[in-house]
C-alpha cells in the first residue's frame, strides 16, 4: 500500500506545482490575481482543521500566484497528513466574484494501535522515547522506517550488534486505519572485556585508553560494545600521535577476538588495536611565496610552531587557517593557500613552503538576514557591523552574529557567504533562528529579592523579550510567598533615537514580610545617636564591641532576641544607559533611579527594632530616594553561556542626602570576572561541550553620606536589607548568613561544564569571602576575617529557577591564624567534631 502511495504522491506534486485549477474555458484563468477570500476543506477524518487553519489563514486577502499557490500546497504536504489532494477554484463571497479555493483531501492512514514486541533487555520506555510516532499519528512508509531505524541505534548504542527491526502493519481500508506492530529481535549484547594496543612504542597502553572513547566492561562502566566508537577510536589515536610529530600514523586495523565465557547472554570480545607508528618528524622551517600584501613577518607572526619542535599536525592546519583569516578578514575572500612539505630525512625534520595567490578585495554587495518570523528587520540589522559597500571582513561579520545572537531574541545564527552580481563582490546570507518570544509561567519559583525573603514562591509573569517584533522588553509578573507578594510592570527599550541608548522604566507594588530583625528592647536602650556613632548594641548585648566580637566568630543571635514587621512598597524606576562597541569590548555607561514610597507595621508595645530607620518608618509613609550610576568593559564572547572573555562592572548608589528619604549612604560595588575554555569534546552537528574556567572577585562597600538630620553632617542609615549581606547560598556557600555588613569582598573560581545544554550544569568551586562589620576595620583585615568554601554541584540552566545543589565544605583560620575545618552533617564522623560535609541549596544569582 505505502509503495503504491509514494509513486502516486510524486506524480500529483510534478503535476500540481504549476497550479492545480482546471482552467475554465469560459473565463479563462479568472483566479489569476484576484485576492483569496476563503478557503475550505473538505475529506478531512482524521487531520485537525484548527492545525490547517494556522497555515491557510496566512494566505487570505494575498493575491492569487502560482508562485504564492506552490507555497501553500508546500505547506500542507510538509504536514506528512495527505496521501494526495487537489483543489478547485469558486466564485462567491459578498459579491459572488470572490476567489474562494476549495481543497479536497485524501489523508493518509493514521495509526489506530501501535504495540512493541520482543523486546526484553531494553525498557518499552527507552524504545518509547526515540519513536516520534504513536496512536494517532498518520503514518507513511518513510516515517515507520525512520522509527525502525531509531531502534536500531538505540540497541546498537548498548552494543545489540545484531539486532534487527521489523514491522508489521494490518490495514482497514474502511477506516483508514493501520494496526502497526514493531518486532525486535534484540540479539545477543556485545559487551568489551578487555582493550589491548599492538605496534605501540612509543605511548603506554594506559595513555592510549584514556583518550578513546570505547571502555572495557568495570564496575563502574557497561562495557557496551558500540561499532560506531571504533572508527572515533581510530580517529583520537591518530590525532594523538600527529599532534606529537607521527604524522605518519596509521591505525591498520582493529582486531576483535570472541572471549568464551559462561554467561549465555553476552558476547564477550577482546579489542586490539593495530598502530603503525611511524617516525617521529619536527617541524623545520616555513617559507612563503607570493605574498605582497602581507610581509613574510606578518605572516609568520600568526604561526604557532617553532622550529624544531615536534610537528603538530592540528597546530600547523590552525596556522595555515590564521592565515586565510588574516586574508579573509582584508577582503581577500578568493585567496588561495597551498603548501608543499620538504622531509630531512637526516634530521628528521620537515619543512613546509606555503604559495599564496592572494586574488583581489572584495566589496560587499548585500547583506541578508533571514529566517525572522516575528522581528522586525531593523531589529537585527541595527546590530550589523558590516554594510553594502565595505569592503569584506570575516571578523566584523563574527562580530555582527555576536552581536545579533546577544539580543537574546535569538536561539542560534549562522551565514553562508554567496558570490555577487557584480565582479569581485559577495554577499552576505545570516540565517538566524529566533528564541523564545513570549514566555507564559505560573508555579513555583526559588529565590528573593533581598536576603529576608523567603526562598519559596508562587508566581505569575508574561514576559515579551521582542515586544511587537521591536526587539523591546516587556514583562508583568506576580509572586506570592508566606515572606512577600508583589506586583510589578517594566518596560525596556534598547535602542532609543536608533542607537545604542537604552531606557526603562518598572513599577512595583509589594507586601513583604521580613524576618530575623535585630531590636534593642532589653536591658540598656540605646538612642539613635548611639546607632549612628557606633556605640549602640542589639539584644542581647550591651556593648557593641562585644556583639561585633561575636559575630566576626560566626555566632548566632538567639531567635527571642529577633523581631519581625510588615512593609508594604510602592516603587518607581527609571533607567538608561548608552553602549560603545570597540575593538576592546563593549563599553556600557549607564545611570538609574527610583523612587520607593513605605510603611512599615509591627507592635511597638512589644517590640523596638535596632535600627532606628525601621522605627521611624512605623505606622508612615516614608520615602526612599537612589540614584544609580554604573560602568560596564564586557568583553566576553556571548552573554550567556559565556567560554572566553572578561567583565568589569562598577556600580554606585546614592541613596538620600540632599534627595532626601529615609536611607543615606554611598554603596559602591566593583566586580571583575575572567572566563578561559580549558578543552572543548567535540559531538556530531552539535555545538561542542565547553569546560570553561572561571575567575569572579567582588568588593562591595558601604560609605557615609552627607545628609540632613537636625542638621547638616555626615553619616550612614540603612536597614539590614540594604547593607551587604552574607547569604550562605551564593555568597560562601555553606555559612550561616552575616548581616548589616560595611564591607565584603567576594572571591571564586569555578570550573563548569554542561550535562545537559540549557537544562543542568556541573560546577567545581573554592570560594574565599572577606568582611567586616565597619568599613573603618578593613585596614586591620588579615586572613582569620577570610570564610573559605569548596565544593561540587549542580546547577539549573532554566531561567526562573536559577537553583544550584551543592555538596560543600567550609574552613577558616582563626586569630592565631591556625586552620580548622567546618563540619558538617554528611558524611560525618562522630569521633571528629570537623568532619563531614554540607549540603547547600543555593540561589545561584547574585543577591547584592
Amino acid at each position: 500500500m505505502f509503495k503504491k502511495i509514494s509513486v502516486l504522491l510524486v506524480l500529483l506534486v510534478l503535476c500540481i506545482v504549476p497550479g492545480i485549477f482546471a482552467e475554465d474555458p469560459v473565463g479563462g484563468q479568472w483566479w489569476l490575481d484576484k485576492p483569496i477570500y476563503s478557503i475550505r476543506f473538505e475529506g478531512l477524518v482524521h487531520a485537525d482543521e484548527n492545525e490547517l487553519r494556522e497555515i491557510t489563514n496566512g494566505y487570505l486577502g494575498k493575491r492569487y500566484s502560482s508562485e504564492l499557490f506552490s507555497a501553500l500546497q508546500s505547506e500542507l504536504f510538509n504536514l506528512q497528513y495527505f496521501a494526495y489532494f487537489s483543489a478547485q477554484a469558486e466564485k462567491g463571497g459578498e459579491s459572488g466574484e470572490e476567489l474562494i479555493i476549495v481543497f479536497e483531501f485524501v489523508e493518509l492512514p493514521i495509526i489506530s494501535s501501535l504495540e512493541i514486541v520482543g523486546n526484553s533487555v531494553v525498557r518499552d520506555a527507552d524504545i518509547e522515547e526515540v519513536l516520534t510516532i504513536s496512536d494517532e499519528s498518520f503514518a507513511t512508509s518513510a516515517k515507520i522506517k525512520t522509527n525502525e531505524n531509531s531502534i536500531r541505534e538505540l540497541y546498537l548504542a548498548k552494543g545489540f550488534t545484531s539486532v534487527e527491526v521489523t514491522s508489521d502493519l494490518k490495514t482497514d481500508t474502511d477506516t483508514n486505519t493501520i494496526a502497526l506492530t514493531i518486532t525486535i529481535s534484540e540479539g545477543l549484547q556485545s559487551k568489551i572485556s578487555a582493550i589491548n594496543f599492538s605496534g605501540n612504542e612509543k605511548y603506554s597502553e594506559n595513555t592510549l585508553r584514556r583518550i578513546i572513547v570505547s571502555r572495557q566492561q568495570s564496575l563502574f562502566n557497561p562495557g557496551n560494545y558500540i561499532e560506531g566508537n571504533i572508527q572515533e577510536d581510530r580517529d583520537a589515536i591518530q590525532k594523538y600521535y600527529r599532534e606529537r610529530g607521527f604524522i605518519d600514523i596509521s591505525v591498520a586495523n582493529v582486531i576483535k577476538n570472541e572471549v568464551e565465557q559462561d554467561d549465555v547472554t553476552k558476547n564477550m570480545l577482546e579489542l586490539t588495536y593495530v598502530i603503525e607508528e611511524g617516525n617521529e618528524w619536527v617541524f623545520g622551517d616555513v617559507e612563503f611565496e607570493g605574498n605582497e600584501i602581507f610581509t613574510d613577518d606578518k605572516i609568520r607572526s600568526v604561526f604557532t610552531i617553532s622550529p624544531g619542535r615536534p610537528l603538530n599536525v592540528v597546530k600547523l592546519q590552525e596556522s595555515i587557517s590564521s592565515i586565510a583569516k588574516l586574508y579573509w578578514n582584508d577582503g581577500y575572500v578568493t585567496s588561495k593557500i597551498e603548501t608543499t612539505e620538504e622531509r630531512n630525512e637526516d634530521n628528521g625534520s620537515i619543512s613546509y613552503t606555503i604559495s599564496i595567490q592572494e586574488g583581489v578585495q572584495s566589496v560587499v554587495e548585500d547583506v541578508i538576514i533571514q529566517g525572522q518570523e516575528k522581528t522586525k528587520d531593523f531589529v537585527l540589522y541595527r546590530e550589523l557591523n558590516i554594510a553594502s559597500g565595505d569592503i569584506f571582513s570575516i571578523d566584523k561579520l563574527l562580530s555582527s552574529m555576536q552581536n545579533i545572537y546577544n539580543t537574546g531574541i535569538i536561539s542560534d545564527v549562522s551565514y553562508d557567504l554567496l558570490y555577487g552580481t557584480e565582479e569581485n563582490s559577495v554577499i552576505i546570507e545570516i540565517s538566524v533562528v529566533e528564541s523564545n518570544k513570549v514566555d507564559l509561567e505560573f508555579g513555583a519559583t526559588f529565590g528573593g529579592s533581598s536576603a529576608d525573603d523567603f526562598p519559596v514562591s508562587g508566581f505569575f509573569s508574561w514576559t515579551d523579550k521582542n515586544f511587537l517584533g521591536n526587539g523591546q522588553d516587556f514583562s508583568i509578573s506576580m509572586n506570592i510567598s508566606p515572606s512577600s507578594q508583589t506586583l510589578s510592570f517594566a518596560f525596556e527599550e534598547s535602542w532609543l533615537m536608533n542607537q545604542r541608548w537604552s531606557g526603562g522604566i518598572s513599577l512595583s507594588a509589594g507586601h513583604y514580610k521580613l524576618e530575623n530583625i535585630l531590636q534593642d528592647v532589653q536591658g540598656i536602650i540605646f538612642s539613635e545617636d548611639g546607632y549612628n556613632n557606633g556605640i549602640a548594641a542589639p539584644d542581647p548585648y550591651e556593648s557593641f564591641e562585644q556583639y561585633q566580637a561575636d559575630m566576626e566568630e560566626g555566632l548566632s543571635i538567639p531567635e527571642e532576641n529577633l523581631m519581625s514587621y510588615d512593609q508594604y512598597k510602592f516603587t518607581l524606576g527609571l533607567s538608561s544607559g548608552y553602549t560603545f562597541h570597540t575593538d576592546i569590548g563593549r563599553l556600557t555607561l549607564g545611570g538609574s533611579t527610583s523612587i520607593a514610597l513605605s510603611k512599615i507595621l509591627y507592635d511597638d508595645t512589644l517590640y523596638r527594632p535596632y535600627n532606628p530607620i525601621i522605627r521611624a518608618n512605623l505606622d508612615t509613609w516614608q520615602f526612599n530616594n537612589k540614584i544609580g550610576l554604573n560602568f560596564a568593559w564586557d568583553g566576553r564572547d556571548l552573554i550567556e553561556n559565556t567560554t572566553t572573555g572578561f567583565l568589569f562592572q562598577e556600580t554606585v548608589t546614592y541613596a538620600g542626602g540632599i534627595l532626601g528619604g529615609s536611607s543615606n549612604y554611598f554603596k559602591n560595588s566593583t566586580g571583575l570576572s575572567g572566563f578561559v575554555t580549558l578543552f572543548e569534546l567535540p559531538r556530531e552537528e552539535k555545538n561542542p561541550i565547553k569546560g570553561v574556567l572561571s575567575a569572579k572577585t567582588t568588593v562591595s562597600t558601604m560609605l557615609p553620606q552627607f545628609y540632613y538630620d537636625n542638621g547638616w553632617g555626615w553619616g550612614l542609615t540603612a536597614t539590614q536589607a540594604e547593607k551587604l549581606y552574607i547569604d550562605g547560598m551564593n555568597v560562601a556557600r555553606g555559612k550561616s548568613p552575616v548581616y548589616n555588613l560595611e564591607f565584603l569582598w567576594d572571591n571564586a573560581l569555578e570550573f563548569s561544564m554542561p550535562i545537559a545544554e540549557k537544562i543542568l550544569w556541573g560546577e567545581i568551586y573554592i570560594s574565599a569571602t572577606g568582611y567586616k562589620v565597619n568599613l573603618d576595620e578593613i585596614s586591620s583585615m588579615d586572613i582569620s576575617d577570610y570564610y573559605f568554601s569548596t565544593g561540587a554541584g549542580i546547577r539549573l540552566a532554566i531561567p526562573g529557577f536559577p537553583l544550584g545543589l551543592y555538596l560543600t565544605k567550609n574552613f577558616y583560620f582563626d586569630e592565631d591564624k591556625d586552620f580548622h575545618w567546618v563540619g558538617g552533617d554528611i558524611l560525618k564522623n562522630q569521633d571528629n567534631e570537623e568532619s563531614g560535609l554540607k549540603l547547600v541549596l543555593a540561589i545561584t544569582t547574585n543577591l547584592y
